[in-house]
């Protein structure tokens, strides 16, 4: 009897690391164990319960869909093209601010469905004067910011 009770009690343990390592394991591989259904899947369990909403059945829910993320990054240079660390970098439209790494360089990510506007980018570093451009969409390449010493200001 103690054998079949040693054996029962491993058999949980196994259940209990599978449970959590399908807990843990990425959508694509949820899906090829079969414990979620593919996009394609869900796209036809979506249509067929609209379409059941005429047979009385209640639709099922609108799935959220996932987010893409756009990128706006770029580097902050001195008047000399001297890489500048440390720059306070932000948008209006964003929540939040980017500081420049060791190399000038700065990174938001933004949803891509950010409604459009203007988007004002600031920058700032203590000794500079300040920056301000506006764009009026997403910028597609790499922004490069030029901080003029306080003491060259016009």
């Amino acid at each position: 009897m103690k054998n079949y009770n040693d054996k029962i009690a491993t058999y949980g343990v196994l259940i209990a690391v599978i449970a959590i390592l399908v807990s843990l394991a990425t959508p694509e591989i949820r899906t090829w164990i079969g414990f979620e259904k593919s996009e394609k899947e869900t796209t036809n369990s979506n249509t067929e319960a609209t379409q059941g909403t005429s047979q009385g059945k209640k639709p099922l829910p609108e799935l959220p869909r996932k987010i893409e993320l756009a990128k706006i990054e770029g580097c902050v240079f001195d008047s000399i093209n001297n890489l500048l660390k440390g720059a306070k970098v932000s948008i209006n439209l964003l929540k939040g601010e980017a500081h420049t790494d060791v190399n000038g360089f700065f990174e938001f990510s933004i949803p891509s469905n950010q409604p459009k506007g203007e988007y004002t980018i600031t920058c700032s570093k203590v000794g500079y004067a300040p920056f301000s451009q506006t764009f009026f969409e997403i910028p597609k390449t790499d922004i490069k910011i030029y901080l003029k010493p306080k003491s060259q200001q016009e």
